[in-house]
């Protein structure tokens, strides 16, 4: 199964390798990005992975370590 990620500002079809649910308010999935396995989450109907500042930013409620 492919879906259509986001990476760098480019929509890209990305094979996915594992569907984690929901998780933390988020639907998660695993895909496959350049070799490297890459974590995405659905925002705005688009799959994208979090980026550090989104994560860290104030008010984010990321409690990751």
């Amino acid at each position: 199964m492919k879906i259509k990620c986001e990476f760098d500002g480019k929509t890209i079809q990305c094979k996915v390798v594992e569907n984690l649910g929901f998780q933390g308010g988020y639907y998660v999935k695993v895909v496959e990005y350049e070799g490297k396995e890459r974590i995405v989450i659905k925002t705005g109907g688009i799959w994208k992975g979090k980026t550090v500042f989104e994560k860290l930013q104030p008010g984010s409620n990321y409690v990751g370590q």
